[in-house]
């Protein structure tokens, strides 16, 4: 593989491929063409010999994307050839991709004329205010000339910058340059998407455009990958979209809701969704009240959650709240939408009782796509409080310690989405209930920690109904289901009818009495001495989860154990210390593992302070301090604190604390593993591929392009040398004299330059002005930078 973004480029160039002329290829690639990774190419067309010097845009990107652009300098030349000022590309590893022989120009004429022959695109989720959920729009497989419609109406390809995450997908792509009028023909434009502030970070070029008698325009369409997809804006009024035509309105004041309404009377509301014949209220221009019926049955909209994918549409929509009573008039309630049973958008519409036994509703445009208000025939049902038998005397006990809200997110996916019933909450044998107020996210050992809004009930309340909430940005009932049943018990403590809540997605807990420190055994006998004496005033912990396999029915978490002074560590009577060595999760009866980095103190070093490491897949995310003391009689005494992550535990290792020797047989200086890779250099940002230093054993020297490098040891911005973590060196290198030392190599997340970390990393400096390293994996989407 070469990569034109490891050479220094200076003045012009022209190509030959095998002796033959050439010329930067003018078409689109996918990444992985040309003998290199990311491939470049010109866009804009070359020019004439009496352009003279001309400027052209260089894409690069892959999947058929134009991801980075810059320019570089054309010139066509008498005896058709050009010439290139090339420059270093700024993206890794890339090189300018060439065909050889003439530029071929495309002719214009097109038969048969594509206003008479074209493919119609009527899919409603192509609008721009449709937001991107969890269904996946992909316009990777386009060929031809397409024309757009909305429900119908004429449409077209917004030609102004659209937002991130619209058009009910991810990368939404608009038209830059407007279009062409019917004199025009057929014109040449760019496809754009936008990333951050730039409106046009991605592209595809060259997609065609023709505007067609009759007011519309065609275009032909580049394939532009998953996740991705072409944008409509409508270019004629919309009117809304009725499965049947309005009903009569009775007789009566228009203020009068229950004498003047519309009639809606569409099956599909209660039908199972059809990919073919999907609805979408957030189509529809909708305007006054209306009475729904299916099939001239009285209906209403449903109380009850929704998954996505019912009532004939994708996004499934629900009131919460309850329906009225006649005498309650005009109520607000809330529109619940979202999938997998999550309540992720909310809205208000207005909604009546009327005498009749039916209901009217003030129907809003709904502001998520593609949407539809879901119909449930006949009376509205309202369960019984009567519970048999009572939930406080028949329930299941939860008692998760990773449930605490101060247990933080790691790799490991904690998902209710499998309740049925009622349920009791314990933490480390406590008593806990479900916080009622606000929880952010990543607690509670998952990504969306539920909460309850409302308040608990006093025992007088009986069974009352709340929502579980869960916080997005600054919104903390961004996410909810409803209603969650709840009851105060005789003795203090709360039992909830809970509801499926998805993966990622779990409720959380806080006690309801103070904790306390939770030990398998005992505390030991204390020996006589001073108190400001660790050495003979500490508390055994002869646990030896500490040193067994993770166990999913016995986990133990030290984040769950009120810690106070001093302690030291068996392993079934023989002494035990904190393991000095890197470990990957679930070791060590629980489930991020904690050990100690820096190594242990000798005796005459007295009361030491040593870093705690948490991590899984060998990479130390979380540190932490604690004390530790070297003791007369070959054993350590530990200072323990509270871990701030969850579900964690201090490993231990029995015996002496090894050492290892120094002397390494042969010298690495002189038997080594060169690694040459261009796209670790810094500079070389993240794209598609994945690099990983998931794999390295024994001793490596760093080269870029058969030039002496090393590791960085300055900190390294996230989604540089071309992975996502790039790893740099802290404490800086050593000196010939200094033999190997031991480093951190660290990783930069948001702020902190040393979030993710590895210890140790052992460097050596070697005669010839070079380092050698000893390095540890650090798992995938992470590599060692140069």
């Amino acid at each position: 593989m070469r990569c034109d973004s490891s050479v220094s480029w200076s003045g012009w160039y022209r190509l030959f491929i095998n002796n033959v002329r050439a010329h930067i290829s003018e078409n689109t690639k996918s990444w992985r063409q040309c003998g290199t990774d990311i491939t470049l190419w010109l866009r804009g067309g070359h020019p004439n010999v009496s352009d003279g010097v001309v400027t052209r845009e260089i894409c690069s990107g892959f999947d058929f994307d134009c991801r980075w652009l810059f320019t570089v300098k054309v010139k066509a030349c008498a005896g058709n050839y050009y010439v290139y000022e090339l420059v270093k590309p700024s993206v890794s590893c890339s090189g300018y991709c060439a065909d050889v022989g003439n530029v071929t120009v495309t002719s214009q004429i097109i038969s048969p004329d594509p206003c008479n022959k074209y493919t119609v695109l009527d899919n409603p989720w192509r609008a721009v205010d449709y937001k991107y959920l969890s269904v996946t729009h992909c316009d990777n497989a386009m060929s031809g000339w397409y024309r757009f419609l909305l429900n119908g109406s004429n449409a077209q390809i917004p030609d102004t910058c659209v937002d991130r995450y619209s058009c009910s997908t991810v990368n939404g792509y608009w038209l830059r340059g407007g279009h062409p009028s019917e004199a025009d023909g057929i014109v040449s434009r760019d496809a754009c998407s936008k990333f951050y502030t730039d409106c046009c970070f991605y592209g595809v070029y060259p997609v065609k455009v023709k505007a067609c008698p009759g007011g519309f325009y065609v275009y032909n369409l580049l394939n532009i990958g998953c996740d991705a997809a072409y944008c409509a804006v409508s270019s004629t009024p919309q009117v809304p979209f009725l499965a049947t035509a309005p009903g009569p309105v009775t007789a009566g004041s228009v203020s009068e809701p229950c004498t003047s309404y519309t009639v809606l009377d569409q099956p599909w509301r209660s039908n199972p969704y059809s990919p073919s014949n999907m609805r979408c209220d957030s189509s529809v221009s909708w305007s006054g009240w209306y009475r729904l019926f299916i099939n001239n049955v009285r209906a209403h909209i449903s109380e009850s959650s929704k998954s996505w994918r019912q009532c004939g549409t994708d996004i499934t929509l629900w009131l919460r709240g309850g329906h009225p009573n006649v005498s309650d008039g005009v109520v607000t309630r809330e529109i619940c939408s979202g999938f997998d049973f999550d309540c992720r958008w909310l809205f208000t519409v207005k909604v009546k009782a009327c005498a009749g036994n039916y209901y009217v509703y003030e129907l809003v445009k709904p502001s998520v796509s593609c949407s539809g208000y879901c119909a449930d025939v006949g009376n509205v049902t309202v369960t019984s409080q009567i519970i048999s038998p009572d939930p406080c005397n028949k329930y299941t006990v939860l008692d998760n310690p990773w449930r605490a809200v101060d247990y933080k997110y790691l790799s490991v996916t904690h998902c209710d989405n499998a309740m049925s019933g009622w349920y009791r909450f314990l933490l480390n044998g406590s008593n806990a209930q479900i916080p009622d107020t606000c929880v952010d996210r990543y607690s509670c050992s998952t990504v969306n920690g539920y909460w309850l809004r409302g308040g608990h009930p006093s025992e007088a309340d009986g069974i009352v109904s709340r929502d579980a909430c869960a916080k997005f940005y600054t919104d903390c009932c961004f996410y909810g289901v409803y209603p969650v049943k709840v009851k105060a018990c005789p003795g203090g403590f709360y039992v909830y009818n809970l509801l499926n809540i998805g993966c990622d997605a779990a409720y959380c807990a806080v006690s309801s009495t103070p904790q306390v420190p939770f030990l398998t055994t005992a505390p030991g006998p204390v020996t006589a001495g001073s108190v400001s004496e660790p050495c003979t005033s500490y508390t055994v912990l002869d646990q030896p989860w500490r040193s067994n396999p993770y166990s999913p029915s016995n986990m133990r978490c030290d984040s769950s154990v009120s810690w106070s002074g001093w302690y030291r560590l068996f392993i079934n009577n023989v002494r035990a210390h904190i393991s000095e060595s890197s470990k990957s999760w679930r070791q060590c009866g629980t489930d991020i593992t904690l050990w100690l980095r820096g190594g242990h103190p000798n005796v005459s070093d007295g009361v030491v302070t040593r870093e705690i490491c948490s991590g899984f897949d060998f990479d130390c995310r979380w540190l932490f301090t604690v004390k530790v003391k070297a003791c007369a009689g070959n054993y350590y005494v530990y200072e323990l604190v509270k871990p701030s992550v969850s579900c964690s535990g201090y490993c231990a290792d029995v015996g002496n604390v090894l050492v290892t020797s120094q002397i390494i047989s042969p010298d690495p200086c002189n038997k080594y593993t060169v690694l040459d890779n261009p796209w670790r250099a810094v500079d070389y940002k993240y794209l598609s591929v994945t690099h990983c230093d998931n794999a390295m054993s024994g001793w490596y020297r760093f080269l870029l392009n058969g030039s002496n490098a090393q590791i960085p040891d300055t900190c390294v911005d996230r989604y540089s040398c071309s992975t996502v973590n790039g790893y740099w060196l802290r404490g800086g290198h050593p000196s010939e004299a200094d033999g190997i030392v031991s480093r951190d190599a660290c990783a930069k997340f948001y702020t902190d330059c040393c979030f993710y970390g590895v210890y140790p990393v052992k460097v050596k400096a070697c005669p010839g002005g070079f380092y050698v390293y000893n390095l540890l994996n650090i798992g995938c989407d992470a590599a060692y930078c140069a």
